[in-house]
């Protein structure tokens, strides 16, 4: 493989980790789950059961507003997932491993279509892909993710 070869994994995948966050946040199950290969598996975190195939992986994305603070109002809830320390692993012509630490930050839209809030973070999660080639092209065949720290409350 060639360096320019292995570059180019290395962009596809760290594009589709990026991608999947963007449309998690936006809650578009059917763009998220595609970016999944067919019998790709979104693990439950810190669990061994998970999400199997694209049609449970866009339902729970479709969902994602329903799991947030009771407190908001279920059309204004928003969540963004930060990532960052993203890295790829080569680790043939047909596999990589992407890992990378995501950082969420919830909170509510403005209802008017003004600037929402925040209380700042919630959660660190350091998460671990494993993608793979397809004939649709490089997608994401596995994700894990830990819960590395939770926000403690002040007080």
């Amino acid at each position: 493989m060639t360096d320019d070869e292995r570059r180019g994994i290395e962009w596809e995948c760290a594009q589709n980790t990026v991608r999947f966050y963007n449309r998690l946040d936006g809650a578009r199950g059917a763009e998220a789950a595609a970016l999944f290969a067919e019998d790709g598996v979104w693990y439950k975190m810190n669990s061994d059961d998970g999400h199997v195939g694209r049609t449970a992986i866009a339902r729970y994305v479709d969902n994602v507003r329903q799991r947030g603070n009771p407190d908001v109002p279920e059309a204004d809830r928003r969540v963004f997932h930060l990532v960052c320390n993203l890295e790829v692993q080569v680790i043939d012509a047909t596999s990589a491993e992407v890992r990378a630490n995501t950082v969420v930050i919830p909170g509510s839209r403005g209802s008017d279509g003004s600037a929402g809030w925040t209380q700042g973070v919630s959660a660190i999660f350091p998460t671990v892909e494993l993608h793979k080639r397809t004939a649709e092209g490089w997608k994401i065949a596995s994700k894990r993710t830990e819960l590395a720290m939770r926000v403690r409350a002040p007080g």
